[in-house]
């Protein structure tokens, strides 16, 4: 259920007077059309124009094991962002869907990741046959509606009701993963995942780029989005999108390595448990040489997440 008509239907039903009432009735029959306007763009029939639909899927921890200490455990989790080709309708098949999975020791889930997953997939796409990119996603700001993704487009988005093509895809993974009580490594998790979708493992099979710090010291432009700060706000006003002194004129993106800091808690955590169900000789066994891996050559660190929406002075805008 959408927070968003929870929240108008909650104020209509406590609503003191009529005309307080009529406001909220209002506003629940734009937020509504809004919504249904949303989804036309996914059941649009224009053969020049390609859909394009993406999300994140929740994150997947790994090892799942039949253990009840490991409901309470931090575990190392496996990222999947998945992009589906086509239309509302479209059947959930490798051939239409993309997964980029990567795990947590890797790279963060950061506005940074996604948009050069993106990018990699509107790259490896062939667009001869279409006039028009349709893009649609949900309004989460620390992904997909940000600064980062801009430049990332710019190189080379309504809330609440937001159920897309991925997360039909989201639902068919899921429901294979529960029929598994154990899970080993990150590559069982690739394997399920590879059953609706091809999978594209990030830093292995796509470039990795440094979207976000290409933003930094340029000079200032403003991108206009009306658009939401977070995904359960509906405040339908114009922000600027770029961080201070940022330009979309002369972005630059370098590459980057595939390395990411797990936090020292988490590591021992995980080592806890692999030691209570494989002994203290776990690192010798080659299903589990991935945690060994992250568990020995990582240090403690936490993750800088994305800024977005920070304001200025207006210059230049473009609207959005």
């Amino acid at each position: 259920m959408c927070s968003m008509c929870l929240q108008l239907r909650e104020r209509i039903s406590s609503a003191k007077d009529e005309i307080e009432k009529g406001t909220s009735n209002t506003e629940l029959r734009v937020h509504k059309a809004r919504a249904k306007n949303f989804f036309e763009v996914l059941r649009d029939e224009d053969p020049s124009k390609l859909i394009v639909s993406f999300d994140c899927e929740k994150n997947i921890p790994v090892p799942r094991l039949p253990d009840q200490c490991v409901y309470y455990s931090k575990l190392f989790y496996v990222f999947n962002f998945t992009v589906v080709r086509g239309r509302s309708d479209t059947n959930i098949s490798p051939e239409n869907v993309t997964s980029f999975m990567w795990t947590e020791n890797e790279l963060p889930k950061d506005a940074n990741s996604i948009a050069l997953c993106v990018f990699d997939f509107l790259q490896s796409t062939d667009m001869s046959d279409y006039t028009t990119l349709g893009v649609v996603s949900n309004g989460c700001g620390g992904q997909n509606k940000n600064t980062v993704m801009v430049a990332m487009i710019l190189k080379w988005f309504v809330t609440g009701h937001s159920y897309i093509p991925p997360d039909k895809a989201f639902g068919f993974i899921e429901r294979d993963i529960k029929k598994r009580e154990i899970i080993r490594t990150r590559e069982e998790v690739y394997d399920q995942v590879s059953k609706h979708s091809t999978v594209k493992k990030v830093g292995k099979d796509t470039k990795v780029y440094d979207y976000k710090g290409s933003l930094k010291g340029s000079k200032p432009n403003n991108i206009l989005v009306c658009g939401e700060p977070h995904n359960k706000t509906d405040i339908d006003t114009y922000r600027n999108l770029f961080m201070t002194k940022c330009s979309y004129n002369d972005i630059q993106h370098t590459k980057m390595t595939t390395r990411n800091k797990v936090t020292t808690e988490k590591e021992k955590e995980v080592e806890n448990l692999l030691q209570k169900h494989y002994g203290e000789k776990w690192r010798s066994f080659e299903a589990l040489k991935f945690y060994a891996h992250v568990i020995d050559g990582s240090e403690d660190s936490a993750s800088t997440e994305t800024q977005c929406c920070q304001s200025q002075a207006e210059e230049q805008n473009v609207f959005i």
